[in-house]
């Protein structure tokens, strides 16, 4: 494999995926055992991609050969959408007549009520610039390619006459046209990081052909496990899912089920929460926002709101702090796009996708004020347990506290007494939380009535359309969910958990479980918390175990929550009997890990192998650099890539362990590689200080 990977790296290929079985040959034996292997697949060079950005590979069904044929499309077999969204254009920022389209709008009069004159306007300003667009400003690279057989020309005449003065003039025009064409890619293919070195706009190009691709749906299987490739049937299949998940199961929510949520949120705290929304609250959210984030249904990025803040801020600002001191917001400004995000190469399926909510940046905003009052209140009523999106947690807590409680745990032999470790993961956490669940938990938290109206007003008003290979389709109004993508979402989330966190402590202070202890005299650990990834631990015993099962059966009938249990899984002492084991994973109905497993994406284990835990580090750098191509960058936009993206890639996990020496020793041969440009014919050498 590592040979087959540098004759990759030497050619310089891109890996065109496929669509189908995940296998492309297999062995079958007598014995009824069989070999499944990935052994043909289709791989190009990036001017070929630039060429036949839309080829799609799929894998075919044989009945003969122990191969499967595959079938290469160059030019895709789908239609291009019909209606893509309107998306403001970084590259308009540099033409005045932007500006004066912008001015034009926002000066004009709106017979309207004056809490939707804004909303209307942006509508206007997205209408008037696709008009501009296409009448003044028109395409960049059919401009460019104008300008550059003007300037070929300019050349061939200055050479005879001696004047260069419209050579001068046609090279900043190019130019200028470049910088247009850079910023046009860069926003295309999602690369923000990369604020400096050459102009990338090739490069930015190929990631945005790549992205484009790894982004396109062309079938699925339908709810039925039907294959389905027409547009309207795939639109329909994600439609009827996404409308099934967001409705409510109608919990009851049992008084006993929140009895042992305290109330923590003090008399200051509601009175800090409810006071007046000031115009530099808005202001501050805005600038939080990243300039080029993905807009939502009137396509404005913060962007377009930064840099036309003097003009647009004022009315912006009143609307607002409208919508935040009356508790209101129109149906049309909660419209959400939801876009669909590969969760893994090559998805088959609708649960394959993670939806991701594109909210317009003046609902985000409001949801941004919201989300910088409540988060200053977090470290005082979110547990201890808890160490997600709150101040002065840090993610690496619950990893090395889960890290040496496991391996002491795997230590662990003398005694007669066995414990276990139950690694759990929510299926669809955010989409599933039940609305009367969250509300009741903030009213049993203790914040005031107002505070609670507000809240859940914006996550009530909410309706979606689902973008499908980017266009929009359907209407869902769901009854129950939070949207990820949403800035207040994360927070609100983390109020949900404290339900689980309270039943849990409620049990641990009654004797019903015991968690573990590491040492003589320490706290008993019961559990760890961080959003939907957790660990519970208890005594290996019956009792604690169907204790375990009641504490998570009620969780989730009155939160809506539901765990995943392909993905969770149960680890035992080695003091823990095999009758014991046998009878704990018959009732939880999941496997028992005995390798190294992941808590929040770094080992929870590491054997006497530790070279063998930390692989996958060096096959992510991997495959970062195998997805780019050297001969597209400059010297110093190589330097950025490897600095920005490559040295970063093993920082998270640096911040917990030591490396071994080899695995570093790797990671550098493959930089160097990268950072020489070695290909092929064209090998160079390798200069030390």
């Amino acid at each position: 494999m590592q040979l087959f990977r540098e004759a990759i790296d030497e050619c310089g290929f891109i890996d065109l995926g496929y669509s189908g079985s995940k296998f492309t040959w297999r062995k079958h034996f007598a014995n009824g055992q069989s070999i499944w292997e990935r052994l043909d697949r289709a791989l190009c060079t990036n001017d070929w991609l630039q060429q036949f950005g839309a080829t799609k590979v799929f894998h075919l069904k044989s009945s003969t050969s122990d191969h499967i044929p595959i079938w290469i499309v160059p030019n895709g077999l789908d239609p291009p959408p019909l209606s893509r969204p309107f998306r403001f254009e970084e590259m308009w920022l540099s033409d005045k007549g932007c500006g004066r389209t912008v001015e034009a709008v926002w000066r004009d009069d709106f017979n309207c009520e004056a809490e939707v004159q804004v909303i209307r306007k942006i509508e206007k300003c997205g209408k008037d610039l696709t008009q501009w667009s296409r009448q003044h400003f028109g395409s960049v690279r059919r401009k460019l390619k104008e300008k550059k057989k003007q300037l070929e020309k300019a050349e061939l005449v200055a050479m005879h006459l001696g004047n260069n003065f419209q050579v001068r003039e046609l090279t900043k025009e190019v130019n200028d046209l470049l910088d247009k064409e850079n910023k046009m890619w860069r926003q295309r293919a999602k690369y923000f990081w990369l604020i400096g070195g050459d102009k990338n706009t090739k490069y930015f190009h190929s990631k945005a052909t790549q992205r484009c691709r790894r982004n396109k749906i062309s079938g699925i299987f339908d709810l039925n496990g039907v294959w389905v490739s027409q547009p309207n049937l795939i639109a329909n299949s994600f439609t009827d899912y996404y409308q099934a998940l967001f409705t409510s199961s109608n919990p009851i929510l049992e008084e006993a089920s929140l009895t042992s949520v305290p109330k923590l949120i003090t008399v200051k705290m509601n009175a800090m929460l409810s006071q007046e929304f000031m115009d530099w609250e808005v202001q501050t959210a805005l600038k939080q926002m990243a300039p080029l984030k993905a807009p939502g249904l009137d396509g404005m990025p913060p962007l377009f709101y930064q840099n036309y803040w003097s003009l647009v801020g004022c009315d912006v600002t009143k609307t607002i702090l409208s919508y935040l001191n009356t508790a209101t917001l129109p149906h049309p400004l909660n419209h959400t796009f939801i876009t669909l995000i590969p969760k893994i190469k090559n998805p088959l399926s609708v649960n394959d996708f993670r939806p991701i909510s594109l909210c317009n940046v003046l609902y985000k905003n409001f949801s941004k004020v919201l989300a910088n009052r409540l988060k200053k209140i977090l470290p005082n009523i979110i547990s201890k347990y808890q160490s997600a999106f709150t101040k002065n947690r840090l993610i690496s807590d619950n990893i090395l506290v889960a890290f040496e409680t496991l391996h002491c745990m795997k230590k662990h032999k003398t005694g007669k007494t066995g414990y276990m470790a139950v690694k759990l993961d929510m299926s669809k956490a955010y989409d599933r939380v039940e609305w009367a669940f969250l509300e009741e938990i903030m009213r049993k938290l203790g914040f005031e009535e107002r505070w609670i109206k507000l809240m859940m007003v914006y996550v009530k008003s909410v309706s979606y359309s689902i973008l499908v290979n980017g266009e929009p389709k359907g209407q869902i109004h769901p009854s129950r969910g939070i949207r990820q993508g949403d800035p207040l979402s994360p927070f609100l989330f983390l109020l949900c958990t404290e339900g689980l966190h309270s039943l849990i402590t409620k049990a641990a202070n009654e004797g019903s479980i015991r968690g573990f202890s590491l040492c003589r005299r320490s706290p008993r650990l019961t559990h760890l918390l961080f959003a939907d990834d957790n660990l519970l631990f208890c005594k290996a015993n019956k009792n604690d175990s169907l204790k375990v099962l009641e504490i998570l059966a009620t969780y989730e009938s009155v939160s809506g929550q539901q765990i995943n249990r392909s993905k969770t899984s149960l680890f035992f002492s080695k003091s823990t009997s095999e009758e014991e084991k046998r009878e704990i994973k018959e009732a939880f109905g999941v496997p028992e890990i005995v390798h190294y497993d992941k808590y929040l994406g770094l080992p929870s284990l590491i054997g006497k192998h530790k070279r063998a835990s930390f692989d996958y580090i060096k096959e992510r750098i991997w495959r970062k650099l195998q997805g780019w191509e050297e001969k597209l960058l400059s010297q110093a936009g190589r330097e950025i890539l490897i600095k920005a993206v490559v040295q970063a890639i093993p920082t998270y996990t640096m911040s917990c362990f030591m490396l071994p020496r080899s695995l570093c020793h790797e990671i550098e041969v493959l930089i160097r590689k990268f950072w020489w440009g070695q290909r092929g014919d064209r090998r160079k050498i390798h200069w030390v200080k």
